[in-house]
């Protein structure tokens, strides 16, 4: 391939890539074990930063942040109950499903320097299917 072409696939793969992980993200903190087929909440009980939690953690004030770390260093099984109410006051996981779209959207932009065939039709659906997907 060209090395544009090349480059627009580094870049497309990029874009992929970090919309599959805040939706990934997203799965740990909003998921449904039985759907998802794995155990979740298990970032936050590495206290492992997420977009969603960058974004809580970014907007709240000092004393919101005490409290959030509060929540953080209680016990593990309770953190993802604790934060949710975090989540939902600040818009958190429409923020990282709005970052995802964006990251794929920006995937699919970058196909457009292929010619239309199966395999660029293929490589659109992946990039769609990785912000929607429950599992």
């Amino acid at each position: 391939a060209s090395e544009d072409v090349v480059e627009a696939m580094t870049r497309y793969g990029r874009n992929l890539g970090i919309a599959f992980q805040i939706a990934d993200d997203l799965l740990d903190l909003m998921g449904d074990s039985e759907i998802t087929g794995k155990s979740l909440g298990t970032d936050l009980q590495k206290q492992k930063p997420t977009l969603p939690f960058i974004y809580i953690w970014k907007n709240a004030g000092e004393g919101e942040r005490n409290e959030i770390s509060a929540i953080l260093t209680g016990p593990i099984e309770q953190r993802r109950t604790g934060l949710s109410p975090w989540f939902d006051r600040y818009g958190a996981f429409d923020y990282a499903r709005d970052r995802a779209q964006t990251y794929a959207s920006n995937a699919i932009v970058e196909l457009q320097r292929l010619a239309p065939s199966p395999s660029r039709e293929v490589l659109e659906q992946i990039a769609n299917f990785v912000v929607a997907r429950s599992q």
